[in-house]
């Protein structure tokens, strides 16, 4: 109990002994033959009104602020004057109310600790003894308006009262002091229990806090009862917004409780948006070892997911390598023998209009092979990057006036917006395969008479943006997930090379290719690069 609240008892027992001593006094004065008509002791009256009248002065500095272990020192004192005056006042060695200097001491005891109450039960010992034995022997005059009686020195009884009541308030002192020591002890260690406790409750909250996996906790109706931050940021959203969700609607954790073991699936943020996570589930025990609900925790696997799918292309592309390095000397010497052997044929006199578009035919589809081997050969074995400073509106004009003279051209009007100039670090033989293999397919999706637009402008972290868009049909939802792979083709025709190679060599630069969906419809195909794209040497 604070000092404070231990001076508000003290208060509360000093006005009960002053009614006390009131009640005495009227019961004092009372004469069997007048009753209470007799003369009233008007010490002792005067002695409990002083008592309140303390106990208001004390209440005023208290409330004032006075510093309570002073304050409390200075009632104590006052109290054993009180006290002296009490016994003086109603018989000296045989006053009933010897006793409160006791109550004193354990007052001072518990208020200001054992030492000050050793020190205040030897001035009570000494204010008794010097009270009662001069008041005994005459030496002290007794109180004008009270009985004789009890007041004389009768030996023996004198010897045993005194005895009595000195070696109480020793043994009272002693014991008090001892016990107040030991409850400074007991509350210095509970004090000192409750700080460590204390102290392992916050670094507890610090190690959930700081930990980087998601961590949920579940009542047994599989009710979130509590998440850390971690949790709440992948989850988007605040910690309380998440209490009381059924934990089967965020994470991939079935079951009500959840079944223990791990797990991996997909989370679903507040706004819907799904990502994939790895999830640790096991029981949430008491002390008593009952089962209070289920613990959860869980991993973002995005960029796992991302490495594993980059693991899984890098295989494929090496696969393509080999089979591509394989096929590419037994396929190309073929093609050029035939082609040479076409062209040959078609010059020859005495071949018709369907003879020779037949050749024609024939060529085309030779030429198309070669691309297809030199793609495959693009893609498994890229080659290193050149990077340095060029106009990105110039290249793209270049590969602009190129396509017009495709016969693809025809179909679709090419519009280029873009500022006069804008400079950019790329590899510029690389951008302009990327930028032909954008507008080659927009010009292949676009219907007769539509319009591609590519746009040229800088990027918000000081790179630059290119966006090449037709008016299509848009992509297929069947491919969209695995348009940047290789041999995924959206079109019935072609093997789906030219976006992987866009996708190999914007990665390549240290940017990223997306593509959108315009509110009016068709695609739009988005790349960025970096300010700064990675360089890599001839011999890498």
């Amino acid at each position: 109990m604070p000092v404070r609240r231990r001076m508000l008892v003290l208060m509360a027992g000093r006005l009960l002994v002053a009614a006390v001593l009131l009640g005495a006094t009227l019961v004092l004065a009372y004469d069997d033959a007048r009753g209470f008509g007799a003369p009233t002791p008007t010490l002792l009256l005067a002695l409990g009104a002083g008592a309140f009248a303390l106990s208001l002065l004390w209440s005023l500095l208290w409330v004032r602020g006075l510093a309570p272990e002073r304050l409390a020192l200075a009632q104590l004192v006052a109290d054993v004057l009180l006290v002296t005056g009490v016994v003086w006042l109603t018989g000296g060695a045989h006053s009933p109310f010897s006793f409160l200097y006791g109550v004193l001491v354990v007052a001072t005891a518990l208020i200001l600790g054992s030492g000050t109450a050793l020190r205040l039960a030897a001035a009570s010992l000494s204010a008794y003894v010097l009270t009662v034995i001069p008041l005994a022997l005459g030496w002290l005059p007794r109180p004008p308006d009270q009985s004789v009686r009890g007041f004389g020195f009768d030996g023996a009884a004198f010897g045993v009262a005194l005895l009595t009541n000195v070696v109480g308030l020793v043994l009272l002192a002693g014991l008090s002091a001892t016990l107040a020591e030991r409850l400074r002890r007991a509350r210095g260690e509970a004090r000192e229990a409750a700080a460590t406790a204390a102290s392992y409750a916050r670094l507890a909250e610090d190690i959930v806090r700081s930990i980087g996996a998601g961590i949920v906790t579940t009542d047994l109706q599989g009710l979130v009862r509590t998440v850390n931050p971690a949790a709440a940021r992948m989850l988007g959203s605040a910690e309380a917004a998440l209490v009381g969700r059924p934990v089967d609607a965020l994470l991939p954790v079935s079951g009500r409780p959840p079944t223990p073991g791990r797990t991996e699936g997909s989370a679903r943020r507040i706004d819907g948006r799904i990502f994939p996570v790895g999830c640790t589930t096991a029981e949430l025990r008491g002390e008593d070892g009952a089962v209070r609900g289920r613990l959860v925790v869980f991993q973002d696997l995005t960029e796992l997911a991302a490495l594993r799918e980059a693991a899984t292309r890098a295989e494929r592309l090496a696969t393509l390598g080999r089979l591509a390095t394989a096929l590419a000397h037994e396929i190309r010497n073929p093609l050029g023998s035939i082609s040479g052997s076409v062209e040959l044929l078609r010059d020859a006199p005495g071949l018709d209009e369907d003879e020779r578009r037949l050749m024609r035919i024939v060529l085309d589809e030779v030429g198309r092979l070669d691309e297809l081997v030199g793609s495959m050969l693009s893609i498994a074995r890229p080659r290193p990057l050149f990077v340095e400073t060029h106009d990105l509106v110039r290249v793209v004009s270049d590969v602009l006036e190129m396509a017009k003279r495709d016969p693809l051209a025809a179909r679709a009007t090419l519009v280029l917006e873009a500022p006069p100039t804008l400079a950019g670090r790329f590899d510029r033989d690389a951008m302009r395969q990327v930028l032909w293999n954008l507008v080659k397919n927009a010009l292949q999706s676009s219907p007769d008479g539509g319009r591609v637009t590519v746009r040229i402008g800088a990027a918000d972290d000081g790179g630059w943006r290119a966006s090449v868009r037709d008016e299509g049909p848009g992509i297929d939802p069947d491919v969209r997930g695995r348009l940047f792979e290789a041999f995924a083709s959206g079109r019935g025709h072609g093997v789906g090379l030219g976006l992987a190679i866009v996708r190999q060599i914007v990665e390549a630069h240290g940017g990223r290719v997306w593509v959108e969906d315009p509110p009016d419809g068709g695609a739009c195909f988005v790349i960025e690069v970096p300010s700064e794209p990675p360089t890599t040497s001839p011999s890498a």
